[in-house]
């Protein structure tokens, strides 16, 4: 077994950044992943190194997972050194061009043949390795799977190909047959820090059903020696079709941004005291997905996606709204708007109930220590990354905020070795005198701290009390940031009160309806664009990007915290028409996995 250093450096921090990041990681179909023998995984690809960092992790029997890179990168010694030991693949242009693509430039004769493209890749699969690919080319943040490259499997036609050559030259040994296994990642948040204001920001790892290569070749050998390049791509078409069908399954596809948006705030509404369960999250989420496509469904869907666009505008969610101005189902048809008075008695609870609270005197210790974590991570996040580019947001949260709490627990792990070396000092710790063992025991790593028992025991010594350190604050930090959301009830109980107590003004309809739809993300230069299947949107285009956006007229934020209140009765009254649209066995099926139902 190879030892690749930097790998398994890497795959440990990508086990603190799923467990730190994440509240929840599920692992579905890990039965589906052989332990041993040569196998390619093609994952979704939405949410740049995090997907990377998600495969290291979550892959079963930890095997390792080699991933391409362009061949230049290994020219310099030291960087192939790094790059080999990372497990990375080196490859001679991108393996998602297509031959046909070659084939229609000047430069085809010095293009490099496909075999040629994927040898060092050949190498490692018959070796048993695993090769990564993302199939869709790029990380991205759209509706649904926008695209599916071939990459993958041309380099599974072409390696079973290899492979039969290398049994007649009897170059190869081996005769385990080649599978790829699709794996869909969602994640229910993945912009938020283990938030609990939309859910708990959770991880859900599909590994789909194993796809035989083998099978899908065979007729590139029947009856003759060669194949042809026409055959082979068609076995190509028919492989990346089965990896994209289960892709397809694995994840949650909308026609567009408006149907999504829908299916997200109905799942917001209806599970508030406890999230969905991860392994029923793609179905149910799905389900409302494709309610939410019908023609019967598009009013209701209008409705829901101005709700969901007004939480977005005044920076709040239905959970902490619910929560503090609470709406019995059977009050939805007059909803006086709060008082500012009566805001101002929520805000004050909402101040109390937070900071004179046992379990924030608890949560000040790891907080304070955390604190350079959320400044790198929030800093980074705001001039590294596009404010609309979630999968950037969140890439640059997770390593800015892990290096931050890498700092803070150096910090705190030097402050406790100085402690222990003062008690071995007799400078400190007198107090402890009093229980003889336990003195005993702190003046002997004080000691070995301090350099008395040699260098190797010291290193080891400081090793393990920077790990016991980090251990222990993580824990004490997660245990805590995960229970009830008090500091974000409180931003918003200022906010409602805030918008509340300002003067009203006049806003026309027109205005309004600027904030009727949140705005899109930025469109990826690097995904090619299908014609939209089902019904789209209303005005039936793809999505309600536009080429131009207009200039949006301002609106006080107290205008549309008014009306937000007045859009969140339209919504719940529209909600309880969809809830007994369902048959009793849907919603049987949702109440038994959470919802508290209307």
């Amino acid at each position: 077994m190879e030892l690749k250093v930097v790998y398994r450096v890497l795959r440990k921090i990508s086990d603190w950044t799923l467990e730190g990041y994440y509240s929840e990681v599920h692992i579905a179909g890990s039965e589906h992943v052989p332990e041993d023998g040569p196998l390619i995984i093609t994952p979704s690809h939405h949410n740049e190194l995090i997907d990377i960092a998600t495969v290291a992790a979550t892959i079963p029997y930890r095997r390792h997972v080699s991933f391409w890179a362009k061949s230049t990168m290994f020219a310099n010694p030291i960087t192939r050194a790094i790059l080999v030991s990372a497990g990375s693949i080196p490859v001679k242009r991108n393996p998602n061009r297509t031959p046909d693509a070659d084939a229609g430039s000047a430069s085809a004769s010095k293009t490099p043949s496909q075999a040629d493209l994927f040898h060092d890749s050949f190498l490692a699969l018959s070796r048993g390795q695993v090769l990564g690919v993302f199939p869709e080319g790029t990380s991205y943040t759209e509706p649904r799977i926008a695209q599916i490259m071939s990459g993958a499997a041309w380099a599974a036609a072409e390696y079973a190909k290899w492979q039969r050559r290398g049994r007649a030259d009897k170059a190869t040994s081996g005769d385990r047959g080649l599978v790829i296994v699709p794996v869909g990642i969602v994640y229910t948040d993945k912009a938020k820090y283990r938030s609990r204001v939309t859910g708990l920001t959770r991880c859900l790892v599909s590994y789909g059903s194993p796809i035989d290569v083998t099978s899908y070749c065979a007729e590139l050998f029947e009856g003759a020696s060669e194949d042809t390049r026409g055959s082979t791509r068609e076995v190509v078409k028919n492989i990346m079709a089965e990896v994209e069908s289960q892709l397809t399954a694995l994840t949650i596809n909308a026609p567009d941004w408006d149907t999504l948006y829908a299916s997200r705030i109905v799942k917001d509404m209806l599970w508030i005291d406890t999230p969905i369960p991860l392994h029923v999250y793609v179905d149910v989420s799905q389900s409302f997905v494709d309610m939410f496509s019908k023609p019967a469904h598009l009013q209701a869907r209008d409705t829901f996606v101005r709700y969901y666009s007004l939480l977005h505008y005044t920076r709040l969610s239905h959970a902490s709204l619910d929560h503090l101005y609470p709406l019995s189902n059977n009050n939805t048809h007059s909803s006086p708007l709060p008082s500012p008075v009566y805001a101002v008695t929520i805000f004050l609870k909402q101040l109390l109930n937070t900071f004179l609270h046992p379990r924030a005197l608890c949560f000040l210790p790891p907080f304070l220590v955390h604190r350079p974590a959320y400044i790198f991570g929030t800093l980074a996040a705001r001039f590294l990354a596009k404010r609309e580019e979630e999968e950037g947001q969140a890439q640059f949260k997770a390593i800015f905020g892990g290096f931050g709490s890498g700092l803070s627990y150096g910090f705190v792990t030097w402050r406790l070795s100085k402690w222990l070396q003062g008690i071995a000092s007799g400078t400190q710790g007198v107090f402890l005198s009093t229980r003889p063992g336990l003195f005993s025991a702190l003046r002997y790593v004080g000691g070995v701290l301090a350099g008395q028992e040699g260098a190797l025991k010291r290193t080891i010594t400081l090793a393990g009390l920077f790990y016991g350190v980090s251990w222990i604050l993580v824990r004490w930090h997660n245990s805590l940031v995960d229970s009830k959301p008090s500091f974000k009830r409180l931003v918003a109980s200022f906010r409602i009160f805030r918008g509340l107590s300002s003067r009203p003004t006049g806003v026309t309809e027109a205005e309004l309806d600027q904030y009727a739809r949140p705005p899109p993300p930025p469109t990826n230069p690097f995904i090619k664009r299908r014609p939209v299947t089902g019904n789209g949107n209303a005005s039936g285009h793809e999505d309600n990007r536009t080429t131009d956006t207009p200039s949006r007229a301002e609106v006080p934020t107290g205008m549309l915290i008014r009306h937000l209140f007045d859009t969140r009765v339209k919504a719940l009254q529209t909600l309880s028409h969809v809830w007994w649209s369902l048959d009793s066995q849907q919603r049987d099926f949702l109440r038994n996995n959470g919802c508290r139902g209307l």
